[in-house]
């Protein structure tokens, strides 16, 4: 818990920057008094260069215990002064343009993480984000919210959040915003294994697809891939291919019929949500999966082992425990990264034969 390990008592053996830390943390903990004094203020009062303060406030930096307000100062964050008592309600927040996530198996581990972590005595309760739910987010100081892979609108209600001092958490994204914790996958090591997985199953091509609004964190993948083709010499080529986010359904399903014709026979698809859309268009076309076309996506769904569909699986469950750890405040990192995913093999990236290599070694 954060508050047990901050009351801390400075003896006159320890470096100059320990004792303002310290004094500090017990000026907020036993008189309430949340602004900090200014850095020249400090230097004065402890007769030390702005490089000592700065390594005092250093450690409160990394662990997100302050914000700084221009014009205003700088403020501990009040979720830390009431760190020791217990969480009792937690909000989860499902994403506004999120069509099938009670079926998606990602969502449902992420969920089921959540619970475990966060036990019988904690409600959680789920809801789809509206600006309605932000007001009542804002209303309840005393709870914390878990926003699952938001998009742009999500994130700039979580941003309004963590200004109001709540404690917020992205699952899957890295938001880079002070009061906002993460917990992500490792995209780029999502990369090293599709790039492998591609290679060792004898593809020579493969076109990546993803929504637009999926760019920067395809953007990731894609270095992880590149960089693994150069390190490992991997025989292996990439191109890309982004969906438009307005009317995504029609342009996903016209999409594949275009790449298709230019002779892109292996997809990465790295939007779950597009992978219904190419699999009744493969079979509308009369080709077969993992024969005419072969299907690599990054993400899950419970439909995967029906279609023979094969992924990257993500730790959705891993990632739910550390968003409940974080919402209970039982775990104070700023971000957690995870990068041990695990591959789901079917008949959809089945190995290349002779005759579909040359093929693809032709284009």
């Amino acid at each position: 818990m954060v508050s047990g390990g901050y009351k801390m008592h400075a003896d006159e053996s320890k470096p100059i920057y320990l004792k303002i830390r310290e004094d500090l943390l017990r000026d907020f903990e036993d008189n309430r008094n949340k602004k900090l004094p200014s850095e020249l203020e400090l230097c004065r009062r402890y007769q030390v260069c702005r490089t000592t303060v700065h390594k005092a406030l250093e450690y409160f930096l990394e662990n997100d215990m302050i914000v700084r307000r221009a014009g205003k100062g700088t403020f501990f964050r009040d979720e830390f002064l009431n760190s020791s008592v217990p969480v009792k309600r937690v909000w989860g927040v499902i994403r506004h343009d999120w069509e099938t996530w009670e079926t998606d198996y990602y969502f449902c581990s992420v969920i089921q993480g959540i619970m475990s972590a966060l036990g019988p005595d904690c409600q959680l309760s789920l809801e789809q984000y509206s600006d309605t739910l932000l007001y009542k987010l804002l209303g309840d100081r005393e709870a914390s919210s878990i926003w699952i892979s938001p998009e742009q609108t999500e994130i700039e209600a979580m941003k309004q959040l963590a200004d109001a001092e709540r404690l917020v958490v992205a699952v899957n994204r890295r938001v880079a915003y002070p009061g906002i914790r993460t917990v992500s996958i490792d995209h780029a090591a999502a990369g090293t294994l599709a790039a492998r997985e591609l290679a060792g199953a004898g593809h020579r091509k493969a076109c990546a697809v993803y929504l637009e609004s999926e760019q920067a964190f395809y953007g990731k993948m894609k270095a992880g891939i590149e960089e693994t083709v150069r390190r490992e010499a991997l025989p292996l080529e990439l191109h890309d291919a982004v969906v438009p986010q307005a009317d995504w359904h029609k342009g996903a399903t016209e999409l594949f019929h275009r790449l298709y014709a230019r002779g892109e026979r292996t997809f990465l698809i790295h939007t779950t949500s597009l992978v219904p859309l190419f699999l009744a268009e493969i079979a509308r076309s009369g080709l077969r999966l993992g024969h005419d076309v072969f299907l690599f996506v990054y993400g899950d769904s419970f439909s995967f082992e029906r279609d023979g569909v094969s992924a990257i699986r993500q730790p959705g469950m891993r990632l739910g425990v550390f968003a409940g750890k974080i919402a209970r405040r039982e775990e104070t990192g700023g971000e957690y990264l995870l990068d041990d995913l695990e591959i789901l093999r079917r008949g959809s990236l089945a190995p290349v034969e002779t005759s579909s290599l040359a093929y693809s070694l032709s284009k």
